[in-house]
């Protein structure tokens, strides 16, 4: 009697072992949840394979599977995941490059070039700037700025220094559509002097007029920092009154004079969402 309750309990254990995993065999073999275009917040994408291709597209559909993504010429790409490296969104306010990299062109935007970083021409001259601002589009950003520059310059064969600290408005507009790999830019603003640096005490210097205009390039990455390289030319309003010592006549020579101080600088810094 035993014996017998003993093997109708098995088979019952047997039973429902079976039937368990049945339905998780089942479960195993459902299709797979298709994520839509709808679904997909950002649905641009670049794609890595394992094999070097690249594609930037739409995505149309994606699960665990397959991948199927509408690229530029039209045609719908369907790709197994096992063949993929890498998948890239493209991120809100972003524009990819070919090798998945990105600009920014929504948000705010931080520039910084430390003087120690430029290269001047046109005589003794070091520039540096740091600035801020939005993206307005893909095409234009304006911000404002300001920095530490020292020119030096001669009036009739007699030298001088101007240290100033200008206050700009900024604007840039991308001469790519895709975002700022090559721009143009320009700032016009108030320089305001810095007596307190000034080598002779003997010498007022005033500066007034600040502007400037170049073109400028921005190195992608797939990061919100990156390089950037400005080349232009800025000019500053100078004006005031310098003393020299004429070794001749051993008499001090006082000269009044306005001058639009230009300089070509090169300047290399980092900037930040650009």
């Amino acid at each position: 009697m035993n014996w017998k309750k003993i093997g109708i309990l098995c088979c019952s254990c047997l039973l429902t072992a079976t039937s368990v995993f049945a339905q998780k065999k089942k479960k195993r073999t459902e299709k797979p949840v298709t994520q839509t275009i709808e679904q997909i917040e950002n649905n641009r994408a670049y794609i890595q394979l394992y094999d070097g291709s690249t594609f930037i597209g739409d995505l149309i559909s994606d699960d665990n599977k397959m991948l199927e993504l509408n690229v530029a010429s039209n045609d719908t790409l369907t790709l197994e995941h096992g063949l993929i490296r890498r998948v890239l969104r493209e991120r809100e306010g972003t524009t990819f490059t070919r090798r998945g990299r990105f600009f920014y062109n929504k948000g705010y935007f931080v520039n910084i070039m430390p003087f120690t970083l430029g290269v001047n021409f046109n005589g003794a001259s070091y520039t540096g700037q740091i600035l801020g601002g939005v993206h307005l589009n893909q095409r234009i950003s304006v911000g404002i700025g300001t920095g530490f520059e020292v020119y030096s310059d001669r009036i009739s064969g007699f030298g001088y220094d101007v240290y100033t600290t200008p206050f700009y408005l900024y604007g840039k507009f991308n001469l790519s559509r895709g975002g700022s790999a090559f721009y143009a830019y320009g700032k016009l603003g108030y320089a305001f002097a810095v007596d307190e640096l000034q080598w002779d005490r003997n010498d007022d210097i005033r500066t007034s007029l600040y502007s400037e205009l170049g073109l400028g390039s921005t190195i992608a990455s797939r990061g919100p920092v990156r390089f950037i390289f400005e080349l232009g030319r800025h000019f500053t309003l100078v004006n005031g009154d310098i003393t020299s010592w004429d070794w001749q006549t051993g008499n001090s020579i006082r000269q009044s004079f306005t001058k639009l101080l230009g300089r070509n600088t090169l300047k290399i810094g980092i900037a930040i969402r650009q």
